[in-house]
């Protein structure tokens, strides 16, 4: 998956929740807001607004598109998405929910959904 398919594919998939995601569409999606986050704050900052109201608003409106994408990404893996609660445990709630997106999704259909096959 390259980085416009994954993208368009997260913001397509704003608030869906179910179904699976591969590990390129969460991190395609991961660099696109690292990349994107620090242009939008120097916008702010150029305008000389009182604070940083750009960022601010590009921050929460890519919340939820990060959630979803989160969510199915850990339902690949075959696991629920109520992992992501472990994020709200300081430092070592990240720990877990990192190795689940770095590791490789569950082969064939699990009970998210069909393996997804990307032709090249």
């Amino acid at each position: 998956m390259d980085f416009d398919t994954a993208l368009e594919t997260c913001l397509s998939k704003y608030f869906t929740f179910s179904g699976r995601a591969r590990r390129a569409e969460l991190w395609w999606f991961v660099v696109f807001y690292v990349a994107v986050s620090p242009i939008v704050l120097m916008f702010d900052v150029f305008a000389n607004f009182e604070g940083p109201i750009l960022w601010t608003i590009f921050s929460f409106a890519m919340i939820a598109p990060f959630l979803a994408v989160s969510v199915r990404r850990l339902h690949d893996r075959n696991v629920s998405g109520w992992w992501m609660l472990l994020n709200l445990v300081p430092i070592v709630g990240i720990i877990p929910t990192l190795i689940l997106f770095i590791l490789p999704g569950t082969k064939g259909a699990n009970r998210f959904g069909p393996d997804y096959t990307f032709s090249v």
